[in-house]
C-alpha cells in the first residue's frame, strides 16, 4: 500500500495568503496542514504502507522539500508536476496520475487532497477496502445540512451499497452526504485514470473522475465518525486551526 497527496495547485481564492507560500504548507494549529494528514497516514504503515508521494507545483517544490525534509515514519518523497503558474497546472485527476507514476509497488494506493484535513483514523477505510474484494473506495462525510454540498457534490448509493449517481457542485442537493477528495483505489485504477484523460476529460476535479469511474466499476463507500475540513476558504483554515488547536485530532 502506497498513498499519493494531491498538493499541486495554486490556491487562487486564497491569494494573498497563498501567494508565495502553498496552502498546504499554511500553519493550522502550530504545524503545516500537511503535516496533520502524514500524521493520519503514518499509522497505516502497520497495515503495509510503505510510501507517500506527494505532487507539488515546481513553483513550492524547495519549501515542501525543506519543510518535509527529515526522517518520517514512512518514508515520503516530493515530486514536482512542473507547474510554476496556474496555467501551467496539471489538475487534481493530472496530479493523480502523475503522482502514480512515482509508486514503487503494484499494491493498492490511496488519493488525499493535501488540503482536506480530518481527525478520524484511516484504518477502518482500509479494512473496508478489504473487506469489498479491494473495490475502489471513497471516504464520504455529511455535513450540518443537504445545501452545504452545493459546495462539492452529491453522491446517492445502490441498495448493494455502491455509488449509484455523483453530481458535481449539485443545484438542489437531495442529502448531506458526499464524498471527499480520499479514495483508496486497487492499482488497477491506474488503466482507468489513464482512459480518462485519454478521452479529453476534465482533468481539474477529481470528483469528475470518482462520477466518471462509478458508471465502470461498482465504487464502494466509507463514512467514518469524525471532522472534516476543506481548508479553501479563510473561514475554513482559521477553524480548522482553532479546532486542531483545541485538540481536535489527538489520540
Amino acid at each position: 500500500m502506497e498513498a499519493v497527496i494531491l498538493a499541486g495547485g495554486f490556491a487562487t481564492r486564497l491569494y494573498p495568503l497563498t501567494l508565495n507560500t502553498a496552502k498546504p504548507l499554511l500553519d493550522v494549529a502550530g504545524k503545516p496542514a500537511i503535516v496533520h494528514i502524514l500524521e493520519r497516514l503514518f499509522p497505516l504503515a502497520s497495515r503495509g504502507l510503505s510510501g507517500i508521494v506527494i505532487v507539488v507545483p515546481e513553483k513550492f517544490a524547495k519549501d515542501f522539500r525543506s519543510t518535509l525534509s527529515g526522517t518520517w515514519p514512512v518514508p515520503v518523497h516530493i515530486v514536482s508536476n512542473g507547474a510554476t503558474t496556474v496555467d501551467q497546472k496539471l489538475g487534481a485527476v493530472g496530479d493523480m496520475a502523475w503522482g502514480v507514476r512515482s509508486l514503487s509497488g503494484n499494491g493498492p494506493f490511496w488519493v488525499l487532497a493535501g488540503d482536506n484535513l480530518f481527525d478520524f483514523d484511516l484504518d477502518p477505510a482500509a479494512a473496508g477496502f478489504e473487506t469489498a474484494g479491494e473495490r475502489p473506495l471513497v471516504v464520504t462525510h455529511r455535513l450540518a445540512s443537504a445545501a452545504d454540498t452545493r459546495l462539492y457534490n452529491n453522491i446517492r448509493l445502490s441498495p448493494e451499497g455502491y455509488i449509484s449517481e455523483f453530481v458535481e457542485k449539485p443545484r438542489d442537493p437531495w442529502s448531506s452526504l458526499f464524498a471527499t477528495c480520499m479514495y483508496l483505489f486497487p492499482r488497477r485504477i491506474v488503466g482507468r485514470l489513464e482512459q480518462f484523460l485519454a478521452e479529453g476529460n476534465d482533468p481539474d476535479r477529481a470528483g469528475d473522475f470518482v462520477r466518471w469511474l462509478s458508471t465502470r466499476e461498482e465504487v464502494v463507500t466509507f463514512e467514518p465518525a469524525g471532522t472534516w475540513f476543506d481548508i479553501g476558504s479563510v473561514q475554513e483554515l482559521e477553524e480548522a486551526g482553532r479546532f486542531f488547536a483545541g485538540g481536535g485530532g489527538r489520540g
